[in-house]
């Protein structure tokens, strides 16, 4: 069975330019990636297309704890990435990891991606084992079987030139019975996977139900729930907060990006902003703030902010957008005297999730979801390495 590990110290310094600069080429090898900004300006970056300024992903300065981009198993990304400054001339620090060669593991196994019938005994093994100067590494199996025997298996080895599974197992499986082995896939951490196909999907636009849970400071701030003739109405620095959008997003999906849409107008002439913050657990910590046009003079419009592969500076949860949770405020700014009437709110979240494959019993999910079926023998599985989420990018639009 092969055993990958992961190259580390893939570390580089790239200047960005005034221009849009390639810093991170495409590679569907990788399973992590870390963009920090070592320079005293703002960089601004972009998936997959060349970069723009206070466009896309934005990088605070070395001084600023939101200054670097982490991607990993949870967000991953392994296109093309482009950055661009104001002056020219700034350091980008970056580090990314890939899998590099595999070695064999003297056990002999076979596994399918679909779970077939053995009449033959088959094993449940249970093996965690950790290896630090043995030459080996062995599982014990016990088993009682019914209908099916599972292979589950998490195996550490740093010094040991090969690990090889040793099993004694007892128990009896009719020919009806199929094995299924449970593992921590590393196709779970390249973008694809393990079982099933990889899906785009978006919750289309949600606008909120509920409001003021933290902000309520707008008139009749209920009246954006729905798009007709009547207005929420605010003035400069009023503040308001939305929730309760009714999202939907499923526990194995991984989210892209958030757009925030906003429908009105502002009385006086000249266009304005708006400043809009996001937030996982019910406002008590926030995204840096977004900036959304409101046209003014009068004339109602619908500007966004955000994007698909917009993330906001936070690595999301399902959980993180359920209604107890996901939480949206907006601070009109402007001058002294604004007026503004604020028509339809709503939130769009883009994500990916596994559909399961017809011919594979599997369970679809970007953590830890393969279910294939091994013959009379333990199937093993070297886990990959985890990186932990803490991403503060912010983005302005």
């Amino acid at each position: 069975m092969p055993y990958t590990f992961f190259t580390v110290g893939k570390d580089s310094s790239v200047t960005v330019g005034n221009t849009s600069t390639l810093v991170l080429a495409a590679n569907q090898d990788r399973v992590f990636a870390r963009l920090t900004n070592d320079s005293d300006e703002v960089i601004y970056l972009k998936f997959g297309n060349p970069a723009v300024m206070n466009e896309g992903i934005r990088l605070e300065k070395a001084t600023d704890p939101n200054n670097f981009l982490e991607i990993n198993s949870i967000n991953l990304y392994t296109g093309s990435i482009y950055a661009i400054c104001t002056s020219g001339s700034k350091k980008l620090l970056v580090s990314e990891n890939a899998p590099s060669a595999s070695i064999s593991s003297s056990s002999s196994s076979s596994s399918s991606s679909s779970c077939s019938s053995s009449s033959s005994s088959s094993s449940s093994s249970s093996m965690s084992s950790s290896c630090s100067s043995s030459s080996s590494c062995s599982s014990s199996c016990s088993s009682s079987c019914s209908s099916s025997c599972s292979s589950s298996c998490s195996s550490s080895c740093s010094s040991s030139s090969s690990c090889s599974s040793s099993s004694s197992c007892s128990s009896s499986c009719s020919s009806s019975s199929s094995c299924s082995s449970s593992c921590s896939s590393s196709s779970s951490s390249s973008g694809s996977c393990p079982c099933g196909t990889l899906e785009e999907a978006n919750t289309g636009a949600k606008a909120p139900t509920s409001e003021g849970v933290i902000w309520n400071n707008w008139y009749q701030a209920e009246n954006v729930y729905v798009d007709d003739e009547s207005y929420a109405w605010a003035t400069k620095g009023d503040a308001q907060d939305y929730g309760t959008f009714n999202f939907g997003v499923s526990g194995s999906a991984r989210i892209k990006g958030i757009v925030v849409s906003v429908k009105g107008y502002r009385v006086q002439a000249g266009d304005s902003t708006m400043a809009i913050q996001l937030s996982w657990n019910g406002g008590t910590n926030k995204t840096t703030a977004k900036n959304v046009t409101i046209s003014g003079g009068g004339v109602q419009a619908t500007h966004t902010v955000g994007g698909e592969w917009d993330n906001w500076g936070h690595i999301w949860s399902d959980s993180e957008l359920s209604n107890a949770n996901f939480w949206a405020g907006f601070t009109a700014d402007g001058n002294e005297g604004d007026d503004y009437r604020i028509n339809y709110i709503t939130i769009t979240v883009y994500y990916q999730y596994c559909s399961s494959s017809s011919s594979s019993s599997c369970s679809s999910s970007f953590s830890s979801s393969c279910s294939s079926s091994s013959s009379s023998s333990s199937s093993s599985s070297e886990s990959n390495s985890s990186y932990s989420s803490s991403s503060s990018s912010s983005s302005t639009v």
